[in-house]
């Protein structure tokens, strides 16, 4: 959760824009999206953008949201708020997640 909430004195940045990647992760990162390296993302906020691009769901549990006390405005935008329920439904559905940086193949 920490991980899309936003600065409001840091021009809203996140956890994820403080994030960097570098050398061999880069060079890892911009082979596997096929791109120069100059053009892979500079830090995990550029890498969900691109994913979120390039159609994957970005996603924040709104429970988990309550839970903390975070109100709406606090996480970024690029993240859809979804229920429990849903964000379980995502997981079944979908091939492979993502959950704070952790990748995950949920089905074969």
């Amino acid at each position: 959760m920490p991980w899309l909430r936003v600065h409001p004195r840091r021009e809203n940045r996140t956890l994820l824009h403080d994030a960097e990647i570098t050398g061999e992760p880069r060079e890892a990162l911009a082979k596997r999206l096929g791109v120069p390296v100059a053009n892979a993302p500079r830090n995990y906020f550029e890498y969900v953008q691109y994913l979120a691009n390039a159609g994957a769901k970005v996603v924040v549990n709104r429970t988990a949201m309550l839970q903390f006390g975070l109100k709406d405005e606090e996480i970024h935008p690029i993240a859809a708020r979804f229920s429990l329920a849903q964000v379980e439904i995502l997981f079944d559905e979908s091939d492979y997640c993502s959950v704070v940086g952790e990748v995950s193949k949920v089905r074969q």
